[in-house]
């Protein structure tokens, strides 16, 4: 992926996820599966297309991975918390702008 800013990326930040008051954005994997449901990822993917050529956002695990390479990318921060349900543990995310 070129080292350019994706200036949508706050948008995709914002639909997808949940915005906190502190204005960073909240990802689970229930979101994930919401708006994937809802088909609404293909308009941001048809957009990262020009930047690289093979995305694969076919899972909530591989989907976290490009937002954290393009948080990276925009030099935003990230952290996560793990919640362990019904021994299931589930992964979820924080992005800060």
């Amino acid at each position: 992926m070129k080292n350019s800013q994706i200036d949508f990326f706050e948008d995709w930040l914002a639909d997808i996820g949940e915005t906190l008051p502190d204005n960073s954005y909240y990802i689970n994997s229930e979101k994930y599966r919401s708006f994937m449901f809802k088909n609404r990822m293909d308009p941001y993917i048809e957009l990262l297309l020009p930047y690289q050529k093979t995305i694969d956002v076919s899972s909530y695990k591989k989907c976290m991975k490009l937002f954290r390479t393009l948080s990276k990318i925009n030099g935003y921060k990230y952290t996560y918390k793990m919640r362990y349900v019904n021994s299931t543990y589930y992964i979820d995310y924080y992005f800060f702008t």
